[in-house]
């Protein structure tokens, strides 16, 4: 078969480039598909222009080339042809059917140019907790999604119902689009639509309009994981997230999960700064607090001297009231003394003259010789009797300033009214008045 194929003459056709352009410093690789039909082509890194955009149509003569290593054929483009000088790539202006039928497509159901690569817009209030996945019969692509959504999770906590359709082929369209259509979303979070990989051709089904008008009208968000593939269909960008592999698919629905378990919960990176923030804080108000310290340290030795000296000037006050208490006092004794002392000359000089009085009556009764000895002597004893009375003023005076009244009483009251009573004094009876006037002052509800 090999040399059957490497005897093939040369052959031109007609194409339009999809998904990628590979290639080294020296080879380019790039698919060319027309209708159904899609072939892999291999020429010099000088026979492409540096950029060909998907879509664009090319007239190409080549042959198909065989190695034991290859799964197909390649087609091989040698320039220039051998007996002609004319180039064997020939780009053409207009774009192929494929892409004005995707650009179309686009329009009319407003696909986003580049498909989304991760799940905040699915359900994002909530986890994703159960999921349809739309497969064909490969257990092995399955698998892989289930590797991927429950790696380290033992308690698989996103329940996973698989549905079996047909994922190439004639019957692929309607089986998936009947598959989305009856869909609600009480049945499921998501809808994954899953397969391995596989040609460029294998890929025509996910730019079917009807199923792009399925994935589209779909009541539950589709997820798409469509294998190893440099192309991106149409039904890729149309869906709400779309990944290379089922694996990559079933890891963002985990690690999605973990990210909304945590969501309102700080992160690490939170944390750290939250921590940062703190310990300045505590900083700062380590710092205050020293400074308060020293504040109340200086102030506490402030109010300990002021303490002393209000101590110093209670004592000083204490000093002063005693001093002027003693000096009150001693006022008091002076006043007091002189008071005394005048009614003891008011005494001796009364009594000297009630003395020289009752002389001369003692001298004219007697002398007189009309009365007799007892009228004589009866009206001398009044006389003598008041001059003795008069002459024991002092005495009496002396016994009042000494009496217990006298030293119980108060000695802290005015003197304004006390001295000039004291002043007026001249008899025991101003002594007493004055005694008995201090003993109402002092208590009122004595007699």
């Amino acid at each position: 078969m090999a040399s059957h194929i490497s005897s093939t003459r040369m052959v031109q056709f007609r194409g339009e480039v999809i998904g990628k352009v590979r290639g080294t410093a020296d080879k380019r690789w790039l698919t060319l598909i027309d209708g159904r039909t899609a072939l892999e082509i291999e020429a010099p890194s000088h026979a492409f222009p540096s950029k060909l955009r998907e879509g664009q149509q090319l007239v190409v003569t080549a042959k198909p080339n065989f190695d034991v290593w290859r799964r197909n054929p390649v087609w091989k483009v040698s320039d220039p042809i051998a007996g002609d000088m004319q180039s064997a790539v020939r780009i053409l202006p207009e774009v192929g059917p494929l892409e004005l039928s995707r650009q179309k497509v686009a329009r009319e159901f407003g696909i986003r140019p580049k498909p989304i690569r991760n799940l905040e817009s699915i359900r994002p209030t909530g986890k994703i907790k159960n999921v349809v996945v739309i497969c064909g019969q490969d257990a092995q692509v399955l698998a892989d999604f289930k590797r991927g959504l429950h790696e380290s999770d033992r308690g698989h906590r996103v329940s996973v119902m698989a549905v079996e359709a047909h994922i190439q082929g004639t019957r692929a369209v309607d089986d998936i689009s009947s598959r989305l259509k009856n869909l609600k979303p009480s049945d499921a979070d998501a809808v994954i639509i899953i397969r391995g990989g596989g040609s460029y051709a294998d890929f025509a089904v996910f730019d079917e309009r009807d199923l792009i008008e399925a994935v589209v009208r779909c009541q539950v968000p589709v997820i798409t994981a469509l294998g190893h593939s440099e192309h991106i269909p149409m039904a890729a960008r149309a869906a709400s997230a779309n990944f290379t592999v089922p694996h990559d698919a079933g890891a963002s629905i985990r690690k999605e999960n973990s990210k909304r378990y945590f969501d309102g919960q700080p992160s690490y990176a939170n944390l750290k700064n939250e921590n940062q923030r703190l310990n300045a804080v505590e900083k700062t108000l380590r710092a205050q607090a020293r400074t308060n310290e020293r504040l109340l340290d200086s102030l506490k030795r402030d109010l300990d001297l002021e303490r002393i000296k209000h101590a110093k000037s209670q004592e000083q006050c204490i000093v002063a009231q005693k001093e002027a208490s003693e000096v009150h006092q001693q006022s008091y004794r002076d006043y007091l003394t002189i008071a005394l002392q005048s009614v003891r000359l008011k005494s001796l000089s009364n009594g000297l003259w009630w003395c020289l009085w009752t002389t001369l009556v003692a001298i004219l009764t007697f002398s007189s010789a009309s009365l007799s000895v007892g009228s004589a002597v009866m009206i001398t004893v009044f006389p003598a009797l008041w001059m003795l009375l008069t002459f024991t003023g002092g005495y009496r005076g002396r016994k009042i300033v000494e009496s217990q009244a006298w030293r119980t009483s108060s000695m802290g009251e005015d003197l304004r009214w006390l001295r000039k009573s004291l002043q007026g004094a001249s008899s025991p009876r101003d002594l007493r008045w004055v005694l008995k006037r201090r003993t109402d002052i002092e208590n009122p509800g004595s007699k």
